[in-house]
């Protein structure tokens, strides 16, 4: 795993926004990581972390419009979404924010 993507897994498991944010310049939050079981956005729904999916889906919105790589839909090694993983965990703020 990457330094930048270890960081961000770490700004969502203690729900640091701003640092998340932050870190997007040199990670995308749908990037699964060499052995890491999700990716940044499904860790964020599976924790219910609400400002967090906010960041990220920002800039989820602003990559989409410039044609970056990303999506909302991005799935984990067992083709699951981080919707799934939010609504499994019982979080369902995440769920409608997804």
């Amino acid at each position: 795993m990457s330094d930048a993507s270890a960081e961000l897994a770490q700004c969502v498991r203690s729900g640091q926004h701003e640092q998340a944010a932050a870190l997007l310049r040199r990670v995308s939050p749908c990037e699964l990581p060499t052995g890491a079981k999700w990716t940044a956005l499904h860790l964020a729904a599976h924790l219910g972390r609400l400002r967090v999916l906010r960041v990220f889906l920002q800039y989820l919105a602003v990559a989409t419009n410039k044609a970056a790589t990303g999506s909302v839909d991005v799935r984990d090694r067992r083709r699951r979404t981080a919707l799934h993983l939010a609504a499994r965990a019982g979080h369902a703020a995440a769920v409608r924010r997804l």
